[in-house]
This record gives C-alpha cells, structure tokens and sequence, in this order.
C-alpha cells in the first residue's frame, strides 16, 4: 500500500511512532524513499528511561546538551538528569547569589586523561543562564523528554561552599574555605553545608529561582555520600544536633534532608 498510519493513545505515542517510522525508512536503488510493510504494535516497558548527565566535572554547551536530547527522542528516552552542582563547579545562574557562577563554576585545573593525580592546568568552567536552561527545557518539552536538575547538598558541595565560605562549618578552629576542585578525588570531599538556619534560608531563594525554571515532576537534591567528619568537629553542628535529639551525625544527615524535603513541598 501507500499509506502509513500511526495511533496512540496520547501525544507523545505519536511522537514515537513517527521515530519508529524514520527508523524503518529505506532509500530504493531509484533513490526513492521506501518503508517496508509491517504492523508495529509497541508501548514502553520501563516509564523511565533516562541518561544522567554530570556537567559539573565536565561542561556541556547549550548546543552539545540539544544535540543530547535529539539523539534521546530517536531512541525514544523520556527523562534527562542534569547534575549541576558538585565540588568540581556549580553550573547554573542564581541571580540573588550571583557568586556561585562568578566562582563556582570556575576551576583553575582538570585532571588529563588517565591520570586524575595530574592536572592539565588549563583554566575550565561554564554555565547555563537563567534563560539558557529555559532554552533546553522547552528543546526537551518539544520531544517529550522531562529535565530532572539535581543541586547537591548537604556533601558533595564544594562549589557552592568556594562561592560562600559563610555557608561552610566556619566554627571549625583552623577551618578555610576549599577551592573549586580540580581534581576527583579531592580534600573538598570533607566539606558539608552547615546545618545553621540561615543556610536552610539560603537553600529557600536557590529552590525560589531553579524550581520555576524545571517543570519537573521531581527536583534532585543529592543526599549522597555526606562525610561527617565537620560536623563532628563543629561546636554549632553539635550544639544543633543535640537540641533536635539526634544520637549520631547520621541521623543529623537524616534530620538536614527532611528540612531541605520541607522546601520543597
């Protein structure tokens, strides 16, 4: 025949069912196009089907990022996970604390390829705009692909902390504020939020700037591989872990995230 009809139930079945056509498409030796007949009867197995993108270690382009999701909607993907913070650079623009882009998203090293204990030194950074992240939402909106951003804290902060020291467990005797890290394996690996209240106040103006721009189901706030060690040796992070009746600094880790939860509801 000469007809080609795709159904579904909703908008994006469409959408796959054309990719599903492009994929069948054959080009004739008269240089015609052709499509062979067939009856394509499919549906996703899995609801999630995702990459993660870490573009705090290594910096994507707007343009790079685009491309990303245009090879994502051939293969029919559904969600794209942007890590935009780590100790290796902050990667989106907050406009009431324009320091984490001034700074935290600006390394003076990488490590060269094959050996993360050598670095190239070459200056290294980036960011997205305000505007550039609506950019690559509605590129992905249009291919019915879901950004899901991911800030992390209260570890895995380095960057944020290299940008406001004040954010740091600056009780600490001997405490300093880390650099943006140039390196995988690095001592801003000790590094943690505070556990303060004005920290948490902080979190609140990020979340009232990125939460509007990511129409997401879900926001990833990390939670992951918190060392303690500062928190042990903070007199303040003491002082709050015993007010709250916390019998360990894991269950402080607990007790941070459930504030950040609070946020976010």
């Amino acid at each position: 025949g000469q007809q080609v009809v795709i159904t579904a139930k909703a908008a994006h079945g469409l959408f796959h069912g054309v990719q599903t056509l492009l994929q069948m498409v054959g080009v004739s030796k008269a240089n015609v196009w052709v499509v062979p007949e067939a009856v394509v009867v499919d549906w996703p197995r899995f609801r999630w089907r995702g990459l993660m993108l870490d573009v705090s270690r290594h910096f994507f382009s707007v343009e790079e990022v685009l491309r990303l999701l245009d090879q994502q909607a051939v293969h029919k993907m559904s969600h794209l996970h942007l890590h935009l913070s780590d100790h290796q650079g902050w990667r989106v623009e907050v406009k009431k604390y324009p320091k984490l882009t001034e700074v935290g998203a600006w390394r003076v090293s990488s490590p060269v390829m094959g050996n993360q204990h050598q670095g190239d030194n070459t200056p290294y950074g980036g960011f997205y705009t305000q505007d550039d992240i609506r950019r690559i939402v509605a590129h992905a909106a249009a291919r019915f692909i879901e950004i899901v951003p991911e800030i992390e804290m209260p570890g895995h902060c380095g960057a944020m902390i290299a940008a406001y020291p004040e954010w740091g467990n600056t009780d600490i005797p001997g405490w300093s504020a880390p650099a943006v890290a140039h390196a995988w394996d690095t001592p801003a690996k000790e590094y943690s939020l505070s556990p303060r209240p004005e920290i948490f106040k902080a979190l609140d103006e990020i979340f009232a700037e990125l939460i509007p721009l990511f129409p997401s189901e879900f926001f990833h706030v990390g939670g992951d591989e918190l060392n303690p060690i500062q928190w042990v040796n903070s007199p303040v992070a003491q002082r709050i872990k015993n007010a709250n009746g916390l019998a360990s600094e894991h269950e402080m880790h607990g007790w941070f995230m459930k504030q950040v939860e609070g946020l976010l509801a």
